[in-house]
């Protein structure tokens, strides 16, 4: 906390890359909190000069967890996984029972399918990421808990 500069009363948050946000009125920071609590670092409520540290956490809410955004963030989640199943089990019956070795293919063919593959094997686990965190936002809710 930064004593030697004036601090308003209200609500502030430090994010993940530093950015300090406030003040905040108890609302906007309800609203804050909903979008970013996972890049939350350290958040503190000024009042009256004093400065009360506010933790934020998030826990998993069946009234939450049982509507229809989490539903489909679900449902792409499994998508996604049961896609990267097919395609290694296209690739490993692909592979054990071709008659034709891969150098009788044309190398743009090689090529195309090589890099569709490290093209895929990158972009899937930061698309798994990414919806486990949209299903955990969509499936769960902001407790937030105050100490001086």
């Amino acid at each position: 906390f930064t004593s030697h500069v004036p601090m308003s009363d209200g609500y502030y948050f430090k994010d993940s890359s530093g950015n300090v946000s406030g003040p905040l009125s108890e609302a906007a920071f309800q609203i804050a909190l909903q979008d970013d609590a996972n890049n939350m670092v350290r958040g503190w409520r000024y009042a009256g000069g004093n400065v009360f540290h506010v933790q934020a956490r998030r826990s998993w809410a069946w009234a939450r967890l049982c509507t229809c955004n989490s539903f489909t963030h679900a449902f792409e989640l499994c998508t996604i996984s049961l896609s990267t199943l097919m395609l290694l089990l296209t690739l490993y019956i692909v592979e054990s029972t071709s008659a034709l070795p891969l150098r009788v293919l044309p190398w743009s063919v090689i090529l195309i399918m090589s890099g569709m593959l490290c093209f895929t094997a990158v972009l899937l686990p930061l698309t798994m990421r990414k919806s486990c965190v949209r299903l955990r936002t969509a499936g769960s809710e902001v407790k937030v808990a105050e100490a001086v």
